[in-house]
């Protein structure tokens, strides 16, 4: 029996009602999820891991979701 890979999904929210909704949401359509409530927290975590996809809010304090595609495609790929 194949062991089958979820994919990963950051998702990126600076209010956590957001986060969590969609977390649980996409958590019980079989994916696995990690959020961040910054651009900044998320681009640090880029280096060490990889994402399949990214749900980016792109209204956000410091960071707003433009520059953190941005930033992650030039400095840290989101995809292998």
């Amino acid at each position: 029996m194949n062991k089958q890979t979820r994919a990963r999904i950051l998702i990126l929210d600076d209010e956590q009602l957001v986060r969590n909704s969609l977390a649980d949401y996409l958590q019980d359509a079989g994916f696995e999820t990690v959020c961040f409530a910054s651009g900044e927290e998320a681009i640090e975590t880029l280096g060490s891991e990889r994402f399949d996809v990214a749900v980016v809010d792109m209204r956000m304090p410091g960071m707003n979701g433009n520059q953190f595609i941005d930033r992650s495609l030039t400095d840290s790929p989101l995809f292998p």
